[in-house]
């Protein structure tokens, strides 16, 4: 799923549309729903807001070494 393009094409909207509505460049939503730039908080907060969306930030404690090793066997099975 991607947090961008997902809200965007449910709304039938083309990436110059919300590009405009967001105050940003259609080649930069581009970048962000292909994975090649990461938007800053507030510019995902405002293609947010131009897809009638809210964003939530959550923080978690970093992975103890344990953890990572869980999940890479996790994986492996």
């Amino acid at each position: 799923m991607n947090a961008i393009r997902t809200p965007r094409e449910t709304l039938g909207l083309t990436q110059a549309q919300l590009a405009e509505s967001a105050g940003t460049s259609q080649s930069a939503i581009a970048a962000y729903e292909n994975g090649a730039r990461s938007p800053t908080l507030g510019t995902l907060e405002r293609i947010a807001a131009a897809a009638h969306r809210h964003v939530e930030v959550t923080y978690f404690p970093p992975l103890t070494r344990e953890d990572r090793r869980s999940l890479a066997l996790h994986s492996a099975i």
